[in-house]
C-alpha cells in the first residue's frame, strides 16, 4: 500500500504534456487521497471534496476515475468518502455525488466499486424505488436576447448564440437535428415541485443546449464550455445529465416532468442519448480512448461525444474534436 501523489502524476504527467500544454503544472485534487494496492488504487474524499460543486476537481470523481484507468492503467479504481454529520444528509450536492456514485458503480462495474466502508453510506440517498419524483419545466423567458457583440465569450451568451441562426444552423446540420434548445431543467424534486422538495442543489440546474436527432430519434445533450474553461469534470456535468435522462426514459413512470409540453413530451419518447462535449479546447487528458472506457460502459443508451468549436469572425465552425488536435 503506498500513498504517494508524485507516483500518480509519473503516470499522467508525460501524456498531459504530450497531448496539453508544457507550461500549465498537472495538480491532483488536495481533497482527495490516492492510495495504491498493486494494480487497484483507492480514490478517499474528504467531506469538503463531496460538497464542491460537480465540474470541480475536487468533486469529479469520474472524470478522474476514467484518468486513472486511461493512463496509468489501473485494473480497479475504488472510492471511499467520510461520512457526513445527519444534519448534513439533505446538502443538495452531497445528494447529488451519492446519486452520480450509485449510478457510476454500476455502470463501470467492472473496474469501478464503493469501499466496503462507505457502501452503507449510499442509505442516505433520498431517492428509494419506492418514490415518484418530478422535473421542473424550462423557464418560459429561457430564449430572452441578450446583447450578442462579437467580442461576447461568457458561456452564457455563447449558449445563446447556439440557439440563433447561423450558429443553431451549423449545430443542426451536423447533428442532424430540427431544433437546439437551451436550459432543459435537471432539478429532480420529491412528489412536488417547491424548494423543500427539492432533492438535488438548484432548481436552475439544467443542460446547457439539447435538441432531438431528426432520423434515428436521439436525444441531444451539449455541455457547453468557453475556452477559459477546460477542466476534468465535464465528464461529470454530462454523465449526471445523461444519467437523468436515462432515468425519466426509463419508462419506469418514477421520473417524469412535472409540467411537460410537446418538446419535453419528445424528451421522454427518444431513443439513444447523445451527450456532447461542445467545447474550443477540451482538457487534454480526455481523448478518445478515455471516452471510448466511458462509452464502453454506457453502450448502447449512452454515448459521448466531442464537437470542437471554432469561432471566426463571428461565424462558427464545427467539426469531431477527436479526428483534429486529439489521438
Amino acid at each position: 500500500m503506498t500513498y504517494d501523489k508524485t507516483e500518480i502524476l509519473a503516470g499522467i504527467e508525460p501524456c498531459y504534456y504530450k497531448n496539453g500544454d508544457k507550461e500549465i503544472k498537472v495538480q491532483l485534487p488536495r481533497n482527495i487521497r490516492f492510495t495504491k494496492y498493486g494494480s487497484t488504487v483507492l480514490m478517499k474524499m474528504s467531506s469538503v471534496a463531496i460538497l464542491k460543486i460537480m465540474q470541480s476537481d475536487e468533486n469529479a470523481f469520474e472524470g478522474w476515475a476514467l484518468v486513472l484507468k486511461r493512463w496509468c492503467k489501473f485494473e480497479k479504481v475504488t472510492i471511499s468518502w467520510e461520512s457526513k454529520n445527519k444534519s448534513d444528509i439533505n446538502n443538495g450536492h452531497y445528494q447529488r455525488f451519492l446519486y452520480r456514485v450509485s449510478n457510476f458503480s454500476k455502470d463501470f462495474k467492472e473496474w469501478f466499486s464503493v469501499e466496503p466502508e462507505s457502501v452503507e453510506l449510499l442509505n442516505d440517498l433520498e431517492i428509494k424505488e419506492s418514490g415518484i419524483y418530478l422535473l421542473n419545466s424550462p423557464a418560459k423567458n429561457r430564449k430572452t436576447t441578450l446583447l450578442l457583440t462579437e467580442n461576447s465569450h461568457t458561456e452564457r451568451i455563447l449558449e445563446l448564440k447556439f440557439t440563433k441562426p447561423t450558429w443553431s444552423d451549423v449545430l443542426e446540420k451536423i447533428t442532424d437535428s430540427s431544433f437546439i434548445d437551451r436550459q432543459l431543467p435537471v432539478g429532480v424534486f420529491n412528489e412536488k415541485i417547491n424548494k423543500d422538495n427539492s432533492v438535488f442543489t438548484g432548481r436552475k440546474s439544467a443542460i446547457d443546449l439539447w435538441g432531438i436527432n431528426d432520423t434515428n430519434n436521439d436525444l441531444l445533450l451539449f455541455e457547453l464550455k468557453g475556452s477559459h474553461n477546460i477542466k476534468i469534470g465535464i465528464i461529470s456535468e454530462l454523465y449526471f445529465y445523461s444519467c437523468i435522462m436515462r432515468w425519466l426514459k426509463s419508462g419506469s413512470g418514477q421520473l417524469k416532468h412535472g409540467n411537460s409540453d410537446e418538446r419535453l413530451e419528445k424528451v421522454a419518447k427518444s431513443g439513444k442519448i447523445k451527450a456532447y462535449f461542445l467545447v474550443p479546447k477540451i482538457h487534454p487528458l480526455i481523448d478518445s480512448e478515455l471516452v471510448h472506457i466511458l462509452n464502453n460502459g454506457l453502450s448502447p443508451i449512452i454515448e459521448f461525444k466531442y464537437l470542437k468549436f471554432i469561432e471566426n469572425n463571428g461565424n462558427i465552425v464545427l467539426e469531431n474534436g477527436f479526428n483534429s488536435s486529439n489521438p
